[in-house]
């Protein structure tokens, strides 16, 4: 009868099976309570998987990957992104729904219907119902002082869109809260993630070559 730990066999180097697997089976049986070394038989394991592993192989793989995306991340444009926090208060008497309908209708006059890619608008609205908003204008471009020149020329359109509501609908009251920053590190590509992943796909790769050795020969 096989031990109820005999599946941790498997967990084990071929190799050590082939050598030691009947007497390990016969020496969890013999101890009367197998699942109280349960965790010992795990680890132990592990510890001979790592051991047995071609780190040669798995560091020259990793070290690949790790080229392959320092070339790709070197091939990719950095963006920077502006940003400008404006304070929007409501008129009185305006419900949550219609404030955020006018804000929209607003960033549709400066923006059209279709903005461009590079335009990120967001309205956070405030702790209480019927409180103030916060609306973010966000600009991506390769050359940081031409986002915030952007940040605040779209800024500077909101401002006099607002203004010139007339009787379309009641105008808000805008307050430039955070004016445009000048970005100093670019928001794309992350690089270090880039690298990171390069790093662990390659020892990945490694890892499956050494387990399977005559794949890596024929390749």
């Amino acid at each position: 009868m096989r031990s109820p730990l005999s599946w941790l066999l498997r967990l084990y180097p071929r190799a050590w099976r082939d050598r030691y697997g009947h007497e390990f089976e016969a020496l969890v049986d013999d101890t009367g309570h197998p699942w109280r070394h349960a965790t010992d038989i795990f680890l132990e394991a592990m510890k001979l998987r790592l051991a047995a592993q071609n780190w040669r192989v798995i560091g020259a793989f990793g070290l690949l990957g790790l080229m392959v995306a320092f070339t790709i991340t070197s091939r990719m444009t950095p963006r920077y992104v502006s940003q400008a926090v404006l304070q929007v208060r409501l008129p009185s008497g305006l419900g949550p729904e219609d404030s955020m309908r006018q804000i929209i209708q607003l960033g549709n006059q400066v923006l059209g219907s279709a903005p461009p890619p590079e335009v990120h608008i967001s309205v956070q609205a405030g702790p209480k119902p019927g409180s103030n908003r916060a609306l973010s204008i966000q600009f991506s471009a390769t050359d940081p002082v031409i986002a915030r020149a952007r940040v605040q020329h779209l800024v500077t359109r909101f401002v006099d869109e607002n203004q010139r509501a007339g009787g379309r609908r009641v105008p808000f009251a805008l307050e430039v809260l955070d004016p445009p920053n000048l970005p100093v590190d670019p928001a794309s590509p992350n690089r270090m993630r880039i690298l990171l992943f390069g790093l662990i796909g390659g020892m990945l790769l490694g890892k499956a070559a050494t387990w399977r050795p005559g794949w890596l020969r024929s390749a």
